[in-house]
């Protein structure tokens, strides 16, 4: 049921959210995952947005929101925090960046892992009855309804400060209040674990990024789920390299997934393999040996994220013509060590140059070209890894279908010689249904 979840996602997302409905917006490049979800988990990326099926390995940023099932859990990393779903909750990050992550719990129940990380963002929920401001590092339960009932918190490690109605306190580690109304006096005892807070807690990965060597990839949303799927190895010329363990016969980066369209990136890259997030929106791939390696890069500890570290092929918006074929195919690769990233929208070029850093790029090129356009030695660059080009027919790309099961062959010499489109393939999602 996984690939048919996938499409039934992208097409009630892509569907309503047309290219001008985010045209304005800056790009975000600080985000968070979805690491876990259950039957029935959701994804609403912004108030003006349909819900869909949460997926793994999709990316959430500032005013997405994510509900559970009623009879499954569901969970998000954000940069130095997890926030675990119970059954019937919902939350929405009403801030995600360097600073701050406020998230927004409309009622249900929560768990939360704040982490080591030196100098990350701070965190606040925010409920109807008030603030939570837990303190770093800890772990801590919170359950709260959509009206203005009583908010119940536990600190298993960590203290935890509650604000509003009147009511300032102080929860202290391995301890629980349920705070009431006002006029009511807060109800204390010890902070005792359940079932679902037995799960969460459980899965702490808070140290499992730190295996690489020399990566520092303990900001990087993704790595830890690197942990135990592959190896490390150090390369003359790349630093910390990671080869995954168990991939298909003939295995190529971004092959393996689907196409999704999510404001304000547009296409984006959903990975199948549970450890394909980090992989598929930092660093670069490389060839090594006959085998694929993840590079990170030097600049893993501050890392900008991107939809897809690929760039595309064809003619902007047409695509390309395959045999047998009665419409377009659109064709990506993946990109090496040090070539460059062009995300769609470059009008912010500090920006650019943020999503680059650290990949080897020459940061000194990417800037606009005479005309405003992208430079001539990006768009004619020797681009290593085009024979490794993925094609599907157009249908198949927008409508969020297995890559994989649908690939077209395209003659190595067409691919060669086919312009590059960077960023995309300018392309914009399929429209509503009636």
């Amino acid at each position: 049921m996984r690939p048919l979840h996938r499409l039934i996602a992208c097409l009630l997302v892509s569907g309503l959210c047309p290219i001008a409905a985010f045209a304005d917006d800056p790009l975000p490049l600080q985000v968070g995952r979805i690491s876990f979800a259950e039957a029935g988990a959701g994804l609403q990326p912004g108030a003006a947005a349909a819900w869909s099926a949460a997926l793994v390995n999709e990316p959430v940023m500032t005013g997405f929101s994510l509900r559970s099932g009623s009879a499954g859990r569901a969970e998000i990393r954000l940069p130095g925090i997890e926030v675990a779903l119970a059954p019937d909750s919902e939350i929405t990050i009403v801030r995600l960046d360097e600073n701050l992550v406020e998230i927004a719990l409309a009622g249900g129940r929560i768990g939360l892992r704040l982490g080591r990380r030196a100098n990350g963002p701070k965190l606040e929920v925010d409920t109807a009855r008030g603030g939570i401001w837990p303190a770093v590092p800890g772990e801590y339960d919170i359950a709260a309804d959509a009206g203005n009932g009583p908010v119940r918190i536990a600190a298993f490690a960590g203290d935890v400060r509650f604000a509003g109605g009147g009511i300032d306190a102080t929860i202290a580690s391995g301890t629980a209040e349920v705070l009431g109304a006002a006029a009511e006096a807060p109800t204390s005892g010890k902070a005792t674990a359940d079932g679902f807070a037995d799960w969460w807690r459980s899965r702490d990965d808070d140290s499992a990024a730190a295996t690489a060597p020399d990566a520092g990839l303990a900001a990087m949303p993704g790595a830890a789920a690197l942990a135990g799927e592959g190896e490390w190895q150090k390369n003359p010329d790349y630093g910390a390299v990671w080869f995954p363990q168990t991939v298909p016969d003939g295995w190529v980066p971004f092959r393996y997934g689907v196409w999704c369209w999510l404001p304000p990136w547009g296409w984006t890259w959903v990975d199948d393999a549970p450890w394909g997030f980090a992989p598929s929106h930092y660093g670069r791939w490389a060839r090594i040996a006959q085998r694929w390696g993840w590079v990170p890069g030097n600049d893993a500890a501050d890392p900008a994220y991107v939809p897809a570290v690929v760039d595309f092929l064809g003619t902007a918006g047409i695509g390309l013509s395959y045999a047998g074929g009665s419409g377009a195919a659109e064709a990506w690769f993946p990109l090496g060590p040090g070539e460059p990233y062009w995300p769609p929208r470059r009008e912010d070029i500090a920006a650019v140059r943020r999503m680059n850093a650290g990949s080897g790029a020459d940061l000194s090129a990417i800037g606009p070209a005479p005309d405003g356009g992208i430079p001539a030695a990006i768009i004619n660059g020797q681009y290593r890894y085009r024979r490794f080009a993925s094609a599907v027919p157009r249908a198949v790309f927008v409508g969020g279908r297995q890559v994989a099961n649908a690939l077209v062959a395209i003659p190595e010499r067409r691919i060669e010689v086919a312009p590059l489109i960077p960023g995309g393939p300018q392309i914009g999602p399929p429209a509503p249904h009636a």
